[in-house]
């Protein structure tokens, strides 16, 4: 009798441990399951589930272009968002950190699309048009708006590449050209997803959409405030709208920071002390000439390297007069190999070339330098006489300057 008690006392233990973990487990995360089809003419032949913390939940064979998936994800979320998943079709086998690395997670990448794990969905992908179709439940009915909307931004991307290589431009002309196209049509596109905010500003997948709007540099901080004033009052006070809400007042400040720059026309230069390519340190105070130019670059920036040749040509009419050129790499400390190779190739030997790499001297942060290209022409006691000159500027200041000067 001992013998049974004991063991219908450990078994009713058991049970009650069991049904504990099933309610914490279904209380702290969401069950969901996927149907997954491909139409179109090329083949996929894996599906990759991701949570919105970019760790991969599954990887799934694709037979006779189908899937099935049926899992979960955790509730709790670092900023209050609300949990997403992602699904990336590819006819390569991937592994996890291949696809984080090559970010093809990211909205300007085909082949992606952002679901909300909610219930039974249906997922159909069209090769030939790069698209989605979700039938689910009304959080990923509307989903589908958005998913739609990086579709659309995509397909006249890629369209707008296609023309651009065909022209008879150098290549860095053409990734230029592609860069400002891009960057407008992705414009374009948050635009479009501020008109479905409006129309849905209670839904919460609405919220989970609205940072790419914020992030937008095309989109000034006080327009994505505007947009985000579309939402209701309870999305604006939840957790996650009041962490969107700091980001736009943080670039908001920014905005006017950059209206009100630390340094202009008429104050002292702030001394700095930075290594050139051969890893000496070179003191600033001590390399001005009767006019100096401190130009902030970096080799990724083609701006920057389109005026070089301008810059070259000054340097080539009046060094010999007094006019020397500092160039600053703000470059990534990673590439320091590929700063030193584009001083060579970009003809750069004639500058005194400084590494500010990740801004380790803070002297950009304290110029409150937020964009590149961007220069100072500073006298030899180091006190600005001009800010961002570039091209005729440039030569027309230096000509005012050097004017009867041997």
């Amino acid at each position: 009798m001992r013998l049974t008690i004991s063991f219908l006392l450990m078994k009713s233990s058991i049970l009650i441990v069991f049904f504990s973990l099933f309610f914490f487990t279904n209380a702290f995360a969401t069950l969901f399951s996927i149907n997954g089809s491909i139409t179109g003419k090329e083949s996929v032949n894996y599906a990759y589930i991701f949570d919105n913390n970019f760790k991969q939940l599954s990887k799934i064979e694709v037979v006779n272009r189908k899937f099935q998936y049926q899992g979960e994800v955790e509730r709790n979320t670092k900023f209050g968002e609300s949990p997403t998943i992602s699904v990336l079709f590819s006819n390569s086998s991937l592994t996890e950190q291949e696809i984080i690395n090559k970010r093809l997670l990211s909205n300007r990448k085909h082949g992606n699309c952002t679901l909300f794990p909610s219930g039974q969905i249906e997922l159909s992908y069209n090769t030939d048009t790069k698209t989605f179709t979700i039938k689910a439940d009304k959080l990923n009915s509307i989903q589908s708006l958005f998913t739609n909307g990086y579709a659309s931004y995509r397909y006249s991307r890629d369209s707008i590449y296609v023309i651009i290589d065909k022209s008879p431009l150098s290549d860095e002309e053409r990734e230029e050209k592609k860069n400002n196209g891009q960057a407008k049509m992705f414009t374009k596109a948050m635009f479009g997803f501020i008109d479905i905010i409006k129309t849905h500003p209670t839904s919460l997948v609405s919220l989970m959409n609205f940072p790419p709007i914020i992030y937008d540099q095309a989109i000034s901080g006080k327009q994505a405030m505007n947009a985000f004033n579309y939402f209701s009052k309870d999305l604006r006070a939840s957790t996650y709208g009041q962490r969107l809400y700091m980001d736009i007042i943080d670039k908001i400040k920014t905005e006017e920071s950059i209206a009100k720059p630390a340094y202009f026309v008429g104050m002292k230069m702030p001394d700095f002390s930075l290594k050139n390519e051969k890893s000496q340190i070179i003191e600033s105070r001590s390399i001005y000439s009767d006019y100096t130019l401190v130009d902030f670059w970096a080799t990724w920036c083609l701006p920057c390297r389109k005026e070089t040749p301008n810059v070259i040509d000054a340097f080539a009419k009046y060094g010999e007069k007094g006019f020397k050129v500092i160039t600053v790499s703000i470059d990534d400390t990673k590439d320091k190999a590929k700063w030193i190779e584009t001083i060579e190739k970009d003809k750069m030997m004639g500058f005194i070339n400084l590494f500010n790499g990740n801004d380790i001297s803070g002297l950009s942060r304290e110029l409150k330098i937020v964009t590149i290209p961007a220069n100072y022409l500073v006298d030899s006691k180091g006190i600005i006489v001009a800010k961002n000159l570039r091209g005729e500027m440039l030569a027309k200041k230096l000509e005012e300057l050097f004017a009867g000067k041997n």
